[in-house]
């Protein structure tokens, strides 16, 4: 039996499962039409985790999916108007930046609901904008054609949404209260120097550093010393425009994350791989920057230097040990948990600027705070607005990235 046979048969099938399912329920399918014999790609599944990810936060239901050689699919049961579903459905495969790639049809008493039934127009080829079902029956487009389109659409829409999503993760943090002494929308902390309108200055010019991350990790193989030239080109760039140190940890913790990011999620790696790419990378950084270093420069540099603390390099080395040693992706925690369980393992540099027992106190006032489980006093029996958790805030704004996007990575039922 060839491929071809067998991508057939398993294209029965689905229809025989969704007549089924749908003779007594409104039924949702959502399947990816990629072109050529190999149907589950990378790209394939990209496009199956974001419609998946967003129609379960629209209507908070149960998708299912099903394992096929003819390219993998979900099904949801509806118990709403089918034709509204419709309607909407159409909505995103005519408006979302992928939504072209997907079919996202709604079944009823065993049949379809098609455009024509809503008085909509066919669905045009993403190619040259005819009618897509006669684009496929005469075969119009080659297969290279095809399959480049939607791999470049797909990678250009990760890079686009990412760098979004990890720009927003900054605000999230910068909004976040209360925060010791950290700057936020309500005050500067400690920080004489600065207010939140630097800060979100600064995230505009980050949000630009982002997307040239994320494209790197595009490419297959980019290179790890180019990225790190290009990323001391906007440091100065931050500097020069915003005039005072912000987000240098989160530059650099991002900066490193999102391509490597990015290559595991185009690679379809899971996220034990990813992390693992993480250290490697991470380690080969640290090895130069260490083994180069003459004198402390940064209070990074310094920590190291005076004590052995390796900081934020030494974080990413070892895998970001602050955020999974206790962060579960489809596990809810509050603001201040997720903070507080950032500072308790964190060895923050930012705060060894007074002394090592500054940061030795907070650790362990923090570990006794999770251990009482009192979160919303923000432990003020042992702490207050003197301490600037700087690092910590930098790996917060991680975790609020990974909440929005961990699902690309991490395979798991929706």
């Amino acid at each position: 039996m060839t491929k071809g046979t067998d991508i057939l048969i398993a294209r029965s099938n689905r229809a025989k499962t969704i007549q089924t399912l749908s003779m007594n329920a409104n039924v949702l399918s959502m399947h990816v039409n990629m072109p050529g014999d190999e149907k589950n790609t990378p790209h394939t599944t990209i496009i199956l985790n974001v419609f998946t990810r967003l129609i379960t936060t629209l209507y908070q239901t149960k998708i299912t999916h099903y394992d096929s050689i003819d390219g993998d699919y979900y099904l949801m049961k509806f118990k709403g108007d089918p034709y509204k579903l419709k309607k909407t459905m159409i909505f995103l495969e005519d408006n979302h930046p992928i939504g072209r790639f997907i079919d996202l049809d709604v079944y009823t008493k065993g049949q379809t609901i098609s455009r024509q039934d809503l008085s909509i127009k066919k669905r045009p080829c993403f190619i040259c904008g005819e009618n897509v079902n006669e684009c496929r029956r005469n075969q119009t487009h080659d297969f290279e054609t095809l399959k480049n389109t939607i791999e470049t659409n797909v990678k250009n829409f990760l890079i686009e949404a990412l760098k979004k999503e990890a720009a927003l993760a900054l605000r999230k943090e910068v909004y976040t209260y209360p925060c010791f002494g950290l700057v936020s929308h309500k005050n500067s902390g400690i920080h004489k120097d600065m207010n939140i309108s630097h800060f979100l200055s600064a995230i505009d010019i980050l949000e630009e550093a982002f997307e040239t991350y994320l494209t790197f990790g595009a490419h297959k193989d980019f290179s790890l010393e180019v990225l790190r030239e290009q990323g001391k080109l906007y440091e100065l760039l931050l500097l020069k425009s915003i005039k005072v140190n912000t987000f240098k940890g989160a530059h650099y913790l991002f900066g490193l994350f999102l391509p490597l990011f990015i290559q595991s999620i185009l690679n379809q790696e899971d996220l034990k791989t990813f992390l693992e790419s993480l250290k490697s990378h991470a380690k080969t950084i640290e090895t130069h920057d260490f083994n180069t270093l003459k004198a402390g420069e940064t209070t990074g540099e310094n920590a190291y230097k005076t004590h052995k603390i390796r900081g934020i390099r030494g974080e990413l080395s070892e895998g970001l040990p602050s955020i999974f040693d206790w962060y579960e992706p489809t596990k809810s925690y509050s603001k201040n948990r997720m903070f507080y369980e950032i500072m308790a393992r964190l060895d923050d540099t930012t705060l060894i600027k007074k002394d090592i027992q500054t940061l030795k106190n907070v650790q362990s006032c923090i570990q006794q705070v999770l251990k009482d489980e009192r979160f919303e006093d923000q432990a003020t029996h042992c702490l207050n607005e003197k301490i600037s958790p700087g690092g910590a805030a930098d790996m917060l704004s991680l975790v609020y990235f990974l909440k929005q996007t961990d699902y690309l990575i991490d395979k798991r039922s929706p």
